[in-house]
């Protein structure tokens, strides 16, 4: 519909570089990549990453956020499975809160810790217990993404599917995880925090320090 809708606009703000060839393919008028703004909560500096990781994801928990592949990830690995909690911040309907609880059981490990839509108050208190952040997403469908600004603005490191503008981020500041297969990958590269805990919070430091900059 990108070009449909584009066909009958005057002119087109883009967040990401990928789509503008496409929208000056169909619109008569001028297109412009701005960077989506997104404020900084403020959220306290990482704490030193102990013996068991705190994962979050967060904004409307819906299937191409690959909150399964996470369980997935979990699942693979015996130490992973007994060492990471994860929890899911924002909105999700029953019917998705159900299947992530079944496939848990089904996979023999916890349940995501469904928090629900919180206040800015919450949302903060969250973050500063959270030690990683699980930004992913297939198929990517925006242009930009306040949850991943938010992710990397926290300081703590970040995975990301390696596609779309999730990809734009330099190298050495994100975690970068197969797009449409992502549950190997988040898998190893907890792991790597885990095995490399000092180095994981310089790089989430590394990528506050970039999106503050950009």
């Amino acid at each position: 519909m990108l070009e449909w809708l584009a066909r009958v606009a005057s002119g087109c703000v883009t967040h990401s570089p990928i789509w503008a060839d496409r929208l000056r393919s169909a619109c008569a008028g001028p297109v412009e990549v701005i960077p989506l703004c997104y404020p900084d909560l403020e959220i306290s500096s990482p704490r030193p990453i102990g013996d068991v990781l705190t994962i979050s994801t967060v904004g409307h928990t819906n299937p191409n956020n690959r909150a399964d592949h996470v369980i997935r990830a979990l699942a693979s690995d015996a130490e992973l499975s007994e060492r990471c909690r994860y929890q899911l911040l924002g909105e999700i309907e029953d019917a998705e809160r159900q299947r992530l609880s079944n496939l848990a059981e089904e996979l023999n490990v916890p349940s995501p810790k469904f928090l629900g839509r919180l206040s800015e108050h919450d949302l903060r208190t969250a973050l500063t217990e959270t030690d990683v952040i699980a930004c992913l997403r297939h198929p990517v469908l925006e242009g930009g993404s306040a949850s991943l600004i938010t992710a990397v603005l926290t300081g703590r490191p970040t995975l990301v599917s390696h596609q779309a503008h999730y990809a734009e981020i330099p190298e050495g500041l994100v975690l970068p995880c197969h797009p449409g297969n992502e549950a190997p990958d988040v898998a190893k590269q907890l792991r790597w925090i885990l095995d490399n805990k000092d180095h994981a919070r310089t790089l989430g430091m590394r990528a506050r320090q970039y999106a503050l900059a950009v």
